[in-house]
């Protein structure tokens, strides 16, 4: 693990694994030389699922990064566990968006996150006809339950990431404190989310 230490012995920073992304081989990656000649620095650009150097010989790097997904140590609440952890299997930081769509679905329902009393699957996934069914209120709007239930999709590759969600609330919540109708884009997101975009 990494520490950052003060000069008086006391961590600061802590890392043990967590925010490390591992890259594949160099075999896999992609050169390819720019066209505009040969660039006096380096560059980076993040995208979704590669990462691209621009070195400074001018030469375009591509880069696929490992998935991200490890074994880690199983901690928290089986109720908002995610069904990947409660299986054994490899996860990501994707877990902590079930759990917040769990905790959405608590307050959609005003229920308990108990599979006693909040619908779940056999898989661990939540039973999305049985919620609508028994919780979900015609004065809840219909975007607010299909964030939530997109946040608890049983493929966290389906899950929207907090930087695609957090939006969609602030409209909503807005909506709400105004009294004005969300407008037609807004209203398109439980299109968006069933639809699968």
């Amino acid at each position: 693990s990494n520490c950052l230490v003060k000069s008086d012995g006391h961590v600061v920073v802590a890392d043990f694994g967590l925010s490390r992304i591992n890259l594949e081989d160099d075999d896999d990656n992609v050169n390819t030389q720019i066209s505009d000649g040969p660039s006096s620095s380096s560059f980076r650009r993040e995208q979704r699922s590669t990462s691209t150097t621009i070195t400074s010989n001018g030469n375009i790097v591509v880069v696929r990064p490992k998935t991200r997904r490890q074994l880690y140590t199983v901690v928290g609440s089986p109720y908002w566990m995610a069904p990947e952890m409660l299986k054994g299997q490899c996860y990501d930081e994707r877990v902590d968006i079930f759990s917040f769509g769990i905790m959405l679905c608590e307050i959609i329902g005003r229920v308990q996150a108990d599979p006693d009393y909040l619908p779940r699957t056999q898989d661990f996934g939540l039973n999305v006809h049985l919620f609508n069914q028994k919780y979900c209120s015609k004065d809840c709007p219909k975007q607010f339950i299909a964030i939530a239930i997109a946040c608890c999709d049983i493929n966290p590759d389906s899950r929207p990431a907090f930087c695609v969600s957090h939006p969609w609330l602030e409209a909503l919540a807005l909506s709400v404190e105004t009294g004005v109708c969300l407008s037609s884009t807004s209203n398109t997101i439980a299109d968006r989310i069933s639809n699968g975009n």
